[in-house]
């Protein structure tokens, strides 16, 4: 089977197919660096100027209240007011509309966000962007030797990374993964797509997932 996974889908896709390789025969990331490499990435002031939110979503409660006071009026705004990729009106009432027919649904979704940092306060003694270094590297945990088909937290299945270079939320030096854990890896770059790459450039990306699916056991 093929594993297709883009922002917080692509984190889960990452840690599927290191916990479980036996399951998957490919793997499709977008927009999203391997766990490994976010992790360096927080170490500089570039990529933490980038995902402050990150941080910020750790406070309980605050911010999924925050996101839904006047009729989500800040959803709205985020969602629109994005200056390389404004979500069309139609799709925002789409995830307002879920959002309020679901209790639940905002806090839900920035537990996304909490669980990727457990472990940051923790670490204060030292320093946070290492706690959250050792959060996220967590992500690759494996399985029992008997289940693995490759060293703890390597992926040996093709790997297609597909990566818009215009992502505000995310520095392109991200985009390929450690080599020494996924070593079969072909990045294809956009240079004018934005984090929301397969809506940028759709055709090009189900193309390059086609491809993905029909390669042979390794990529070029």
């Amino acid at each position: 089977s093929m594993l297709v996974g883009h922002d917080w889908g692509a984190f889960v896709a990452w840690a599927a197919a290191a916990e479980y390789p036996q399951l998957f025969e490919r793997l499709a990331i977008l927009n999203v660096p391997h766990p490994t490499r976010f992790a360096e990435g927080l170490l500089t002031w570039q990529q933490l100027s980038k995902s402050w939110y990150i941080f910020a979503f750790q406070t309980p409660l605050l911010p999924e209240t925050i996101l839904e006071l006047s009729d989500f009026a800040l959803l709205r705004r985020m969602l629109s007011t994005d200056p390389d990729a404004p979500m069309p009106p139609e799709v925002i009432e789409e995830h307002v509309r879920a959002f309020a027919a679901n209790p639940g649904a905002m806090a839900a979704a920035v537990n996304y966000y909490r669980a990727g940092g457990r472990g940051l306060w923790s670490g204060m003694g030292s320093a946070a962007v290492g706690a959250m270094q050792v959060a996220l590297r967590a992500l690759t945990r494996t399985p029992e030797p008997r289940q693995r088909q490759s060293e703890r937290g390597h992926i040996v299945i093709p790997v297609q990374v597909l990566w818009g270079e215009r992502d505000r939320y995310l520095g392109r030096e991200l985009a390929e993964p450690p080599r020494e854990v996924v070593p079969n890896q072909r990045p294809t770059r956009f240079l004018d797509a934005t984090h929301w790459v397969h809506w940028d450039r759709p055709h090009e990306v189900n193309e390059e997932l086609l491809a993905l699916l029909q390669a042979e056991t390794n990529l070029p």
